[in-house]
């Protein structure tokens, strides 16, 4: 068992996906003002595209929007658009949702126009889609624009800001630099590498991370 507190750790923050170390972005905030607009009754409905290449974060962006859905009591979908049939299940397996005569013979649109209808405010969030979408619907689930917000790389302040609040999630000792064992100029430069995608960014901290403490590397400022 690989022991992290060489490093003033407990565990290896960058072993697994955590929505409590998403940062805030520009999209998001784009995304949290229409979501309050929506909230509050005062817009009725927008569809928007997420854009952005693979690995930018677009699906930790629509878990992060469901999130705040459920504590808001905002009724939500969240699935994968590569089967069509997981959104039907999610739907019509949560009970006095629909009111279908034929829930299993109904087709899939009608099934979530009625569901979104029905729950008001509402969010359809689909993922791996050519650019996932994010539904937000108070009135008819009718809207036909879809503005795109696009994810951009992260700038290397962004990909700094990310490592400190991995480790700081995992930290025990209070009395270390915020980057240790790494470095800015090494976080700066493992962002350049991967093109600044958080996905990349932290499968690669992962195995560094390991890997000096393997080697006993007290502190990792270059790329291993």
């Amino acid at each position: 068992m690989t022991d992290y507190r060489l490093f003033g750790l407990w565990k290896n923050p960058f072993e697994h996906h955590l929505l409590d170390a998403h940062i805030e972005r520009s999209v998001d905030i784009e995304l949290a003002a229409i979501f309050e607009e929506i909230r509050r009754g005062e817009r009725k409905k927008a569809v928007i595209s997420l854009g952005g290449s693979e690995g930018y974060g677009k699906t930790e962006t629509l878990q992060i929007l469901e999130a705040k859905a459920n504590k808001e009591g905002i009724f939500s979908i969240f699935s994968d658009a590569r089967d069509i049939s997981i959104i039907r299940d999610k739907i019509v397996k949560r009970p006095k949702i629909l009111k279908l005569k034929s829930k299993k013979d109904a087709s899939l649109e009608k099934v979530i126009v009625s569901a979104m209808n029905k729950h008001k405010p509402s969010l359809l969030l689909l993922d791996n889609l050519q650019m996932p979408v994010v539904v937000f619907s108070c009135s008819k689930c009718e809207a036909r624009d879809f503005p795109l917000l696009e994810l951009p790389p992260l700038t290397d302040e962004e990909a700094v800001l990310i490592v400190e609040k991995r480790l700081a999630l995992f930290r025990y000792s209070q009395n270390m630099n915020s980057l240790y064992p790494f470095t800015r100029g090494f976080i700066c430069k493992l962002n350049q590498d991967v093109g600044g995608k958080p996905g990349s960014l932290i499968t690669r901290l992962d195995s560094i991370l390991k890997d000096a403490i393997e080697k006993k590397v007290l502190r990792i400022q270059e790329l291993m």
